[in-house]
């Protein structure tokens, strides 16, 4: 049974076996731009017994994922993720093989993907490594479920920064590369969030201008960036911005520059820029 239908399964012993993972290097993905169609084929492959998704559904998923978020912000992440990964069972796995128009089930599979993402990042802020590794594979399939290659992108980053915290650098490092493969055009926001986390990447691999270049990119990203409201996931804001810079300073051993940094970062910081990274 795929993650999936295990999201979706509301049996007390796969919310076991879920609740149960242990972070892997030998799961981690390495896919460039997948063809949606074996995804697609995961989300979709029983009906549903509640019967037809209505827009009420995606409508509610959308208000709960500001209400998970607003939680996450004032509370961390340890506060609400088994709420979360209960709803995400018992709610929105069901919703997703439910019948529905095209346009409708994309909008489902648009808010499935972000609260898969936050159930993922709220794992990883409580220390839930392995938990949090399957939430963000979720979100990667169902954003290719949606031909959601932004989504698709940014769960790569986040499985690199995870996959980083735990000194696991090369392959934080082919993570963040693939994430910002094929996204050259993409939003300047998007880009800058992307390639951040490239520059941190490869400051942890000890490859200096590598780091710079991405950081480079980040920054100039960040300026072109017209959009003063931040996504639901994948917001970048100059905070955001100095606390990578910061960790690339540190790792080259720049300990005044990752103190100015830093200090930067806190000083722009404000609680609704939290980018759920």
């Amino acid at each position: 049974m795929t993650l999936l239908r295990q999201l979706a399964d509301g049996s007390r012993q796969r919310r076991h076996l879920l609740a149960a993972g242990v972070y892997s290097l030998a799961a981690l993905p390495l896919p460039t731009w997948p063809i949606a169609s074996r995804a697609v084929a995961t989300v979709r492959a029983d009906p549903a017994p509640g019967g037809r998704l209505e827009p009420a559904h995606a409508a509610a998923a959308e208000q709960m994922m500001d209400v998970f978020s607003a939680v996450d912000h004032a509370f961390g992440g340890g506060h609400s993720r088994t709420a979360l990964s209960s709803y995400l069972a018992h709610d929105i796995g069901p919703r997703l093989r439910a019948p529905a128009s095209p346009r409708l089930r994309e909008r489902m599979l648009a808010a499935a993907t972000q609260l898969a993402y936050l159930a993922g990042h709220m794992h990883f802020d409580d220390h839930a490594h392995g938990q949090a590794q399957h939430y963000y594979q979720a979100a990667m399939d169902l954003a290719a479920a949606n031909n959601d290659r932004a989504g698709h992108a940014m769960s790569l980053r986040a499985l690199s920064v995870q996959a980083g915290s735990l000194g696991h650098h090369s392959q934080a490092l082919a993570l963040a590369e693939t994430a910002v493969t094929g996204r050259t055009h993409g939003p300047p926001l998007r880009q800058a969030f992307l390639y951040g986390q490239l520059a941190v990447a490869h400051a942890a691999i000890g490859d200096r201008q590598a780091a710079l270049r991405a950081l480079t990119v980040a920054e100039r990203s960040l300026d072109r960036a017209t959009s003063t409201t931040l996504p639901p996931i994948g917001g970048y804001h100059p905070a955001a911005l100095a606390h990578q810079e910061a960790a690339v300073r540190a790792l080259f051993g720049d300990r005044p520059g990752a103190v100015i940094a830093l200090s930067a970062s806190c000083a722009t910081a404000r609680p609704a820029n939290a980018d759920h990274a």
